[in-house]
């Protein structure tokens, strides 16, 4: 089996500390609980971190086993997969 989990979140760039909107879809062969997902949300809103670095969080702290995310920067649009 493969679920599919997908959300949104946002997190402060380490930059410039704008507020950074991504797309996220999450796979694994096992359940991630959605209580799970949105206590990864909402601790992600208050840091100021990489859109690369939150993709391979997905996998280190949610237990996915794939992630894709999707985001702007500066006008640029940068999809990160991992692993």
């Amino acid at each position: 089996m493969k679920n599919v989990y997908e959300f949104g979140l946002k997190a402060l760039c380490p930059v410039d500390g704008t507020l950074d909107e991504y797309e996220f879809s999450i796979e694994a062969p096992h359940t991630i609980e959605a209580e799970k997902i949105a206590a990864f949300i909402a601790a992600s809103a208050e840091r100021k971190v990489f859109q690369e670095d939150l993709t391979m969080d997905c996998i280190n702290e949610l237990g996915a086993t794939r992630a894709i995310s999707t985001g702007w920067h500066s006008g640029i649009k940068v999809r990160s997969e991992a692993p």
